[in-house]
């Protein structure tokens, strides 16, 4: 299993320790690119796929459980996962 599949496999498994680094290394992994917003606003962009807006978490950098089901979602309709 290669680190890629493990951190796709932690990520489906929705860990309440699931930091904000890990989703963007995961989705850099399946071509997204951040785009800075105005104050902790996030944007995920990947050419001929819908965009992920997000907000990243802090003062804590735990992302919560609800965004990881929504970027899931998300995936899941582009044919990602």
């Amino acid at each position: 299993m290669t680190k890629r599949d493990k951190s796709i496999e932690r990520f489906l498994s929705c860990p309440k320790d699931y930091e904000w680094r890990e989703l963007v290394k995961l989705l850099q992994g399946f071509g997204y690119e951040v785009r800075e917003g105005s104050g902790s606003r996030k944007k995920f962009r990947c050419a001929g796929r819908a965009d992920i807006c997000l907000h990243e978490p802090h003062p804590k950098p735990t992302v919560k459980l609800y965004i990881l089901r929504l970027v899931r979602h998300q995936l899941q309709e582009e044919g990602l996962l």
